[in-house]
Parts: C-alpha cells; structure tokens; sequence
C-alpha cells in the first residue's frame, strides 16, 4: 500500500521518473496521496499479465512538466517477453476517484529543448502533442476508469492506445481539448 503520502518535486536530475511506479507489480492499493509537480508521470503501472492495483482517491497536480509522451497515470511497462504485443495477457487495473488537474503540454524542439505548447491537439508544425490525463498506452487493456475528475490535462483526457476491455464511464473532464482518444 501506497497511502497518504505527500510526493513532490522528484526527478531533479533524472526526468523520466514516477512519483509512485508500480511496473510489474500486482495487488497494491495507491490511496488518499498528494503527487505534485514532476517532470514526467505520477503514477505508473505496468500492462502486462501483472495488475489490478487499485488507484483510488489520489490528487494529482502540476506533473508532466518537463517531458513528452505521457500521463499523469499512465500504463506503459510490459514484461520484456511481450513488449506491445496486441494479444499478450493484460490484467488491468482499477483506477476510480482521483483528481488530475493542471498539467502543461510539452514537445521538443528541433535542437531537443522543451518548448511549452498551446492549448491545441496538434503544434504548428502537424505533429500531435502527448499530454493525457489517464494514459492506457500499447495496448492496455481490461482496466476500470470512472469517477475521475480531469482539469485541464493537455492534449487529452483520457488515451486509450489500442487495448481492449477498458470500461471507461462516469469520469469529469472539463477544459481539455479532446475529452477522449
């Protein structure tokens, strides 16, 4: 159990990190936690045949703020013999009650620097931006999502990349520019 902790400002020196990773792991239970202002993800979870960690009532601020391609949840960590395989076995997770607000929109530009980008799907150039909210990446699948509130996450409320047997219903998402993908 992950439970009423305050975690902040992680990732100093190296940007890719989570507040709390749970990458191949089962059973636990993220609860009544603070996770605020990191560069990269605030929780991740793996999706493979590992799974079913609760997370549940958990505020999440200001987080993806210096990286590209992510969610404040987000579910990417496959076991390495099934690395986005679509028909590998996935156990999903629960993810219910929990506030995901304020998060900024970032690319890189030509020289590798992280350019803050507006308030629109794609930048200037076409290319589409990559910040969600709940991030269900390659091929995450038979997870429950509802009851969530989402404010003002980026590009996207809740992702879901390719997976199958999500339920996703009853969650808020207010002031982002596409809800769902």
């Amino acid at each position: 159990e992950v439970l009423n902790n305050h975690i902040h400002h992680c990732g100093v020196f190296e940007k890719y990190v989570a507040g709390v990773f749970l990458g191949l792991s089962q059973g636990n239970v993220v609860a009544h936690n603070l996770i605020e202002y990191m560069p990269h993800h605030a929780i991740n979870l793996g999706n493979s045949a590992f799974g079913r960690n609760t997370l549940e009532y958990n505020e999440i601020r200001h987080v993806c703020l210096e990286s590209h391609d992510k969610g404040g949840i987000n579910c990417w960590m496959e076991e390495p013999y099934n690395h986005v395989q679509r028909d590998a076995p996935r156990c999903g997770h629960i993810i219910r009650y929990n506030l995901i607000a304020d998060m900024e929109d970032w690319r890189f530009d030509d020289k590798g620097r992280p350019v803050l980008c507006e308030s629109t799907y794609h930048d200037p150039e076409g290319r589409q931006l990559s910040t969600f909210g709940i991030y269900l990446d390659n091929y995450t699948s038979n997870c429950f999502v509802y009851g969530n509130i989402i404010v003002r996450s980026g590009s996207v409320g809740i992702y879901v990349q390719g997976g199958t047997n999500n339920v996703i219903e009853n969650n808020i998402i207010v002031d982002v520019e596409n809800a769902s993908h």
